[in-house]
């Protein structure tokens, strides 16, 4: 169950209590992504042109401004950001911060006591297009969208809106990026001197499993799931060439497995226990689960759509799936599902939904990764309130959501509040 806090500690946005009624805050403008800190001390927020840092307490998850870093010195930020800023990911040591903008990958170093961050200009990697006399070495991706990085910390993975990943190794120590030559550097749906990758084209998620073995990539425009094995000694990356090499929506790729429920495939994740992948598809408004094998390989459980649609099929189709017949549950604001994420207990899955505004709350069955919506006003928070869900703020547009490895706060990213929303859980 989400409790959003009391009063303005429900949320912090740009524009403050005035048109919100959260607390006020900077670099939050048209925020896209939240993530915590693994040692549960800081929750960033990546937004349009800033990269919003704020304290964490551990003892109730509120939440305290520590400053921001934008692309220009202004709204109270810092300057030392690239430009659209698209993703971020901490590092498992919490000692980094690495983000994703237009046409770079930036290194940020983190205190360890209050979580600010200084940006290490020597340690970026810029794509071949971007600006001249930006003085950062030149990587070998185009727009980087998406970013991953393996719980062992060797390597980070960065995806872009034209299909080529870049991986790229990391030092623990120094936080330093370095490209491999060759196939073991970047995947590519055009080959060109990367390793070749299929169902790729429009890239906005990428996650690693826990065990390190893969990588699933997922894509807006493919609508797919790309499935990668890794491998743990240099983090190369290869795709079986058959059909479990990727899933896809049905008519999009021969060559992929054919399943409905991933047009517009926004958001994959591993669940912990390594069983289950969730697949969130804002164009089907639907969330599906699919199981994942010992080699990594994924089959279809079914999906979660909206009430009047199956996996954003009428409900005269009535299947989520052509080839087993596997029959979607119905759900609740579930409009433009953008972002899936799972408790490290294993217990929940949290769903940002753009559509309505809302985080959608499900309980998940630890034996099979099955997903049942919370009944009731339990089953989702809105802003504005909804009819049968509970009311929220600083929601509009939610498009990320994370959760704190303690298990006991929940925090949403909205783009159109400009806000980040501040749960207990319970």
């Amino acid at each position: 169950m989400l409790t959003p806090k009391a009063g303005r500690a429900a949320c912090i946005a740009q524009t403050g209590p005035v048109t919100t009624g959260c607390a006020g805050g900077h670099g939050l403008r048209g925020a896209r992504q939240v993530i915590v800190s693994p040692d549960g001390r800081s929750v960033y927020v990546a937004s349009k042109d800033a990269l919003a840092v704020f304290a964490r307490d551990p003892s109730n998850g509120s939440l305290r401004s520590a400053g921001c870093v934008a692309q220009f010195a202004d709204d109270g930020c810092d300057r030392g950001l690239g430009s659209r800023l698209d993703s971020m990911v901490v590092s498992p040591d919490s000692r980094y911060v690495y983000a994703a903008g237009l046409a770079e990958v930036t290194t940020f170093q983190r205190d360890a006591h209050d979580g600010t961050l200084r940006w290490k200009a020597a340690r970026m990697l810029c794509t071949p297009k971007n600006l001249p006399g930006r003085g950062c070495p030149t990587a070998r991706f185009f727009y980087p969208e998406a970013l991953a990085m393996s719980r062992d910390g060797k390597n980070l993975y960065a995806g872009s809106e034209g299909g080529a990943m870049a991986i790229l190794r990391r030092d623990p120590d120094s936080g330093r990026l370095t490209q491999p030559a060759g196939t073991q550097g970047c995947v590519s749906p055009m080959g060109g001197g990367c390793a070749l990758g299929r169902a790729v084209v429009g890239t906005t998620a990428l996650t690693v499993s826990g065990d390190g073995r893969n990588v699933y990539v997922g894509s807006s425009i493919s609508d797919a799931i790309a499935v990668f094995d890794r491998d743990t000694t240099n983090g190369a990356l290869t795709q079986s060439a058959g059909a479990d090499g990727c899933l896809s929506q049905p008519g999009k790729h021969d060559a992929c497995t054919s399943v409905r429920g991933l047009d517009g495939a926004d958001s994959v994740v591993v669940s912990p226990d390594g069983r289950t992948v969730y697949v969130a598809a804002s164009a089907a408004n639907a969330v599906t689960v699919l199981r994942r094998g010992s080699g990594g390989d994924l089959t279809v459980m079914g999906c979660i759509g909206r009430s009047d649609t199956f996996c954003g099929y009428t409900l005269v189709e009535a299947y989520c799936d052509g080839e087993n017949d596997s029959i979607c549950a119905r759900g609740r604001a579930l409009s433009r599902p953008r972002a899936v994420t799972v408790s490290r207990d294993g217990k929940s899955v949290y769903v940002a939904a753009a559509g309505s505004d809302a985080v959608v709350v499900f309980d998940r069955d630890p034996l099979d990764g099955s997903l049942r919506q919370k009944p009731g006003a339990r089953g989702c928070v809105t802003d504005p309130p909804k009819s049968s869900c509970a009311a929220g703020r600083g929601l509009d547009g939610a498009g990320s959501v994370a959760v704190s490895d303690d298990g006991k706060s929940v925090y949403a990213a909205s783009p159109s509040a400009g806000a980040v929303a501040i749960f207990d859980r319970r």
